[in-house]
């Protein structure tokens, strides 16, 4: 392996001039096949670990990278926290860190300085949340020598360029750094397997926080943003059928799945969004603005998130439903919240929250009276989990 990083590091400048992939070249080849196999003999083993890596998309990437994840925490280069070779982009250096993917927070804050300090805010808090992992690790005289500041990738003096490995050092939590014409005797190959145990530990631990939990602080932590983008709201629209074969015909229903990983933090934020919603749509009724409770976060559970009201004074009992995709064809409706509205009828909404980020949605999609669509058979239901109680 590391001849092959010296050869790639010799390599990677002439193609990076090259500005777009070209799969022939050998530059490529070595950053999409060779290097990320040679990671298997190092991973053998060891159970739930892949490999990969990336050159660019399309365009090809100042400072290229190869990858171990750990399947528990994550199946591909946009979500969790890996183990990852980062090169420098003057590719000197070669930087073996554990740190976050960056297009998790990228995707839901933007490219900007404040989402570089929710990555290193993140990274804080994984530190802390494996502080007593690495106490426990056998080999104390690695942990010590962990940089745990930003790593390294030669990004300064600060430019607008390169925002990919500006990411890259703010996402680190532990990173270790090696000068590429000194690699020979160098410590890379020991040091990745002993970074490789501790990332499984890390991956088994229940105290460590996902990344979803992680993304969710942030956004409990944060006050309203007054520059919020307060989407419009149209009545919902009953969906098409999905096609079925003949023999199996279906009423229009909720299907699939609303949940993902960075669930939490966008859920938080459809909160906030329809909070601020309903604050603008009652703005000339200051006698009903200042009866809106936001009940999720009084820690109350009624069964809806938000109690507000129309602008003919009649109370709404409004339960939020948020994404980051532009569709939503199912959504989880817990007991309470289901008996609430089977209580509450015309008084119950769902808001539905599209392409939510932190700086507002898309639009939003009002079920008034949901128990209703469902007793006309315009929505299926199908449980999906029980609740076991262990008391007689």
């Amino acid at each position: 392996m590391l001849n092959l990083i010296k050869e790639l590091s010799e390599l990677w400048p002439s193609y990076y001039a090259l500005t777009k992939e070209d799969s022939k070249n050998k530059a490529y080849k070595l950053i999409h096949d060779t290097l990320p196999k040679s990671l298997r003999p190092l991973n053998e083993g060891k159970k739930h670990l892949l490999v990969a890596s990336s050159g660019g998309q399309g365009n090809i990437t100042a400072g290229p990278w190869f990858a171990t994840f750990d399947e528990r925490i994550t199946t591909r280069a946009e979500e969790g926290y890996y183990l990852v070779f980062l090169f420098s982009i003057d590719m000197k250096k070669i930087v073996l860190e554990l740190g976050f993917a960056t297009g998790q927070f990228t995707k839901f804050y933007g490219v900007n300085k404040n989402t570089y300090k929710i990555m290193r805010d993140a990274a804080l808090m994984m530190q802390e949340a494996t502080t007593s992992i690495c106490n426990d690790f056998p080999h104390q005289e690695f942990i010590t020598k962990l940089n745990r500041e930003p790593s390294d990738l030669s990004t300064l003096p600060p430019t607008s360029k390169h925002k990919l490995q500006k990411g890259y050092e703010q996402a680190s939590i532990y990173s270790l750094s090696y000068d590429i014409d000194k690699l020979e005797g160098s410590s890379l190959l020991e040091d990745y397997g002993l970074f490789l145990e501790l990332y499984q530990r890390i991956a088994v631990d229940p105290l460590v926080p996902s990344v979803e939990s992680l993304l969710g602080r942030t956004i409990e932590n944060s006050p309203l943003n007054t520059e919020l983008n307060i989407p419009a709201a149209t009545n919902f629209s009953i969906r098409a059928p999905k096609k079925v074969a003949s023999n199996n015909p279906s009423k229009p229903s909720f299907n699939g799945k609303r949940r993902s990983k960075d669930a939490k933090a966008v859920g938080d934020m459809g909160e906030k969004i329809a909070l601020a919603f309903e604050r603008s749509k009652l703005a000339n009724h200051p006698e009903l603005l200042d009866k809106i409770v936001h009940e999720e976060a009084e820690k109350n559970r009624p069964g809806w998130d938000i109690s507000s009201y129309n602008e003919n004074g009649e109370k709404m009992r409004i339960e939020v439903k948020a994404s980051s995709t532009s569709t939503i064809n199912s959504l989880t409706i817990t007991s309470n919240e289901w008996q609430a509205a089977k209580k509450y009828g015309d008084s119950y909404y769902i808001y539905l929250v599209y392409d939510v980020t932190a700086r507002g949605a898309s639009h939003i999609e009002i079920i008034k009276n949901p128990v209703e669509y469902y007793n006309n058979q315009l929505f299926s239901i199908q449980i999906e989990s029980y609740n076991l109680k262990l008391n007689s």
